[in-house]
């Protein structure tokens, strides 16, 4: 197909990498080396579900390219496990609501055609499984919300030259090679017989979509300022980076019956982009219902789930951005102007000139990032675990201070220019006076050090965990951490931290042996902070381990009572089956984990008391996947500092298992265990997956540079 100018229309998904910002840079500068790998991607992200957080550099550039040429057909082109053959259009079900009945139809034609070459060629084939189209940050997924027909093709790979496959003949690289080009060259001969019709659907497509708005009840989604507005910023430049019009506010304006102050974001529906925008910003987007009574009658035979990846994906929430739905048209009054892309909003120092110190407000992912530049920079700081007034103006938990007495002359100067560079904001103090709260010698303001960070690298830990969580610290934060190999743990590697972060993974008990554990352990007992999460907390929660008090649960019975012992009896007391549900109970296995969950967003509440929270919102959102639930911590062992809200406030988005959300609910999300002079700080759910959920930054950080301040490690 061709563009009006005579350029092609029709894309594979190629690697398309933008030029790497400056982030990471200074620590690479500091350390005296390249950054690492030179690209992003070293982290080992899994970038196909990066498409509308644009976390890396390579996706970014992948959607100006697709923004500039609008391509009608995107193939996102992949390889699979080796026993399989080769998949293309159309998807499994579920299907995104957001998705029009034209690119329905269209999936369908370009599977016809592939599979009209891979009959006459005799290649094996599959549609309609595994692969589903409900997620909308796939590279298969994304161009289809600004109206391209997008689709997923998978190879069962060689993983090299040849593979002895279980099934079927060797497998060759060759065959991968020329399957990939077949099915592209049927996909481009789709694309030209259908030109006209791909043309007009796809002006039917942002047409629709701007009546759409007009109609929906929904007619804009604003983002007020006063919440997080540097998170807000953030997000709106997400929004219009890929495409959405997002108009910024310069004074006060009224919409929805509210008053909303200067600096909000407005969001409208009526626009091309409606259907981006709504799928980003809903806080729920529904599976179909006759999908879901299947996926219920499976998980009843014990069958698995054909749920692909994550139910939940609302950007407001896992930013942790306040959005307002307003109902009726756009907003009336004020004075706007486009938001213009930019990602971090313009930081600020403010205050006399004449200061004895600099307040820096916790709470905001630019005060973790100006945290790092002056803990690099040897600057002197302190932070109060507890809000306080100073100046007539109330601080919260977590906010930073450094006082000129122990700092450098040119302490003004540095400040203002890492505010400039991060977006943070810096209050200038013209005295040390507080009127409410700790005042700065106070024993609840904490000295803060540059903790020496490791993380555990290589086996047993998961890639993509590890890698987005290093990606989070040193891309996200901007601050070092030294990846360590878990086998070198057995050694006195570990000395050197201050803090040690365990990511998913597999079994670590085997992979440290009975004295790594006890090397680990003693680490923690002189002092570390041992941080834990996701699955790696099935091995710290393991009584063997002695890291933690909490425990990994059972599926709670729906009767509620205890499962019951195993019988070595030969026989066993007779029983009668009077019903079904009798009958279901009886197969029903003594003890099992809780069903497995794809993904989903849930409310947790977290405790202001405890300075790991210091500077975070009275409630959070994490993702929860898989089916480990943990044991609340008792109050002579632990905090609770967040836990999951009840069964009927757990869910914030997503479908989450009716038996999985009761026994969720109040459970831990964070928990902190003192353990000698150290501490183990406990995600039960990872906190950096996919490195979207900026609403955890804080906490997170907490973990990272608060703990090693209340800790009591000698140096």
């Amino acid at each position: 197909m061709q563009n009006p100018d005579g350029r092609a229309r029709f894309i594979h998904n190629f690697e398309i990498a933008e030029g790497l910002e400056n982030s990471g840079s200074a620590i690479a500068a500091e350390r005296n080396e390249p950054w690492p790998g030179g690209r992003t991607n070293h982290y080992l992200f899994d970038m196909n579900r990066d498409w509308f957080a644009l976390t890396q550099p390579e996706t970014r550039g992948r959607i100006r390219l697709l923004r500039e040429w609008r391509p009608l057909v995107f193939v996102d082109l992949h390889e699979m496990s080796t026993e399989s053959t080769y998949f293309f259009s159309p998807e499994a079900r579920p299907y995104n609501p957001h998705l029009v009945v034209s690119q329905r139809e269209s999936l369908e034609i370009f599977g016809r055609n592939n599979a009209k070459w891979f009959d006459r060629n005799g290649f094996p084939y599959f549609t309609r499984e595994i692969f589903d189209a409900f997620y909308p940050g796939y590279g298969a997924s994304w161009p289809s919300y600004y109206g391209a027909i997008a689709m997923t093709y998978e190879r069962g790979s060689a993983r090299g030259l040849l593979a002895d496959r279980r099934r079927g003949p060797d497998f060759h690289y060759r065959d991968s090679v020329r399957q990939h080009f077949l099915a592209s060259i049927a996909t481009a001969e789709a694309a030209a017989v259908n030109r006209d019709r791909l043309w007009r659907d796809f002006r039917a497509y942002q047409e629709s979509a701007v009546t759409e708005g007009r109609r929906d009840r929904i007619g804009a989604y604003i983002l007020p300022s006063g919440h997080d507005d540097a998170a807000a910023f953030r997000l709106a430049g997400l929004l219009t980076q890929q495409g959405a019009g997002v108009l910024t506010a310069k004074t006060t304006f009224s919409a929805c019956g509210q008053s909303f102050p200067a600096g909000s974001h407005v969001v409208p529906t009526a626009q091309p982009a409606k259907r981006l925008i709504r799928n980003l910003l809903d806080p729920q987007v529904d599976l179909e219902a006759d999908f879901l009574v299947e996926q219920e009658r499976r998980r009843a035979k014990d069958l698995g789930d054909e749920i692909y990846d994550v139910t939940a994906w609302s950007l407001p929430m896992m930013m942790g951005v306040k959005s307002v739905a307003c109902e009726g048209g756009a907003p009336g009054g004020g004075n706007f102007v486009s938001h213009g892309g930019r990602m971090t909003r313009a930081g600020a120092l403010t205050g006399p000139e004449e200061a004895v110190a600099y307040l820096v407000p916790w709470g905001e992912r630019p005060a973790i990032q100006l945290l790092a530049r002056a803990l690099r920079a040897g600057l002197t700081l302190s932070s109060s675990d507890r809000a306080f007034t100073a100046g007539g103006r109330a601080f919260p938990a977590g906010t930073l201070i450094f006082q000129q007495a122990d700092n450098p002359a040119d302490l003004r100067a540095r400040l203002a220019r890492f505010a400039r560079e991060t977006g943070a904001k810096v209050a200038a103090a013209g005295e040390s006076w507080v009127s409410e709260g700790p005042s700065f010698g106070s024993e609840h303001v904490a000295a803060m050090r540059a903790p020496k960070i490791a993380i555990a690298w290589d086996e047993p830990t998961s890639a993509n965990v590890a890698g987005a969580t290093r990606f989070v610290i040193e891309r996200q934060f901007d601050y070092p951490a030294t990846a360590v190999r878990v086998e070198d743990m057995n050694s006195r590697a570990l000395d050197q931290f201050d803090v040690l972060i365990l990511p998913g993974g597999g079994d670590y008990a085997t992979a440290l042996g009975e004295a790594g554990v006890g090397r680990l352990k003693n680490w923690v007992d002189r002092g570390g902070v041992l941080i834990v999460t996701g699955s790696a907390m099935r091995f710290a929660a393991d009584p063997e381990a002695g890291l933690l008090s909490i425990r990994r649960e059972n599926a709670a019975r729906p009767d509620g009572e205890a499962a019951p012992g195993a019988d070595d009896k030969s026989t066993v007391e007779g029983t009668v089956l009077a019903d079904d549900a009798a009958a279901a109970k009886a197969i029903a296995p003594l003890k099992e984990g809780p069903d497995a969950t794809a993904g989903v967003l849930l409310n947790a509440a977290v405790d202001p008391d405890h300075w790991l929270a210091a500077g975070v919102k009275p409630q959070v959102v994490a993702l929860y996947s898989g089916g480990d639930i943990y044991t609340p911590a008792k109050l002579d062992a632990g905090v609770n500092v967040a836990r999951f809200a009840g069964a009927d406030m757990v869910l914030a988005s997503g479908y989450l298992w009716a038996g999985t959300k009761a026994q969720l609910a109040h459970k831990p999300f964070v928990v902190i265990e003192g353990k000698g002079d150290g501490m183990v700080i406990a995600f039960t759910a990872d906190p950096t997956t996919r490195a979207y959920l900026d609403g955890l930054n804080t906490l997170l950080a907490n973990a990272l540079f608060r703990a090693p301040a209340h800790s009591q490690k000698a140096d």
